[in-house]
């Protein structure tokens, strides 16, 4: 499946040139939600409180899976 790796890295360096397109996958609080990219299907944590923007991974599905 090498066409959708290279379709996979094109998106990437898409969303890296032009930005991402972020959508809510999940709002937690009013300040905390799982964003993610329609385009690169890149998934993130996102923290108004303190303004952070970390990529999604295990932990903080662990984190969050009790919510």
């Amino acid at each position: 499946m090498i066409g959708a790796e290279i379709r996979v890295m094109i998106y990437r360096i898409v969303c890296f040139v032009f930005g991402h397109r972020y959508f809510v996958i999940k709002r937690f609080s009013h300040t905390i939600r799982k964003v993610g990219c329609s385009r690169c299907g890149r998934k993130w944590g996102m923290n108004d409180t303190v303004k952070a923007l970390i990529e999604w991974d295990g932990e903080l599905e662990e984190l969050h899976s009790e919510t």
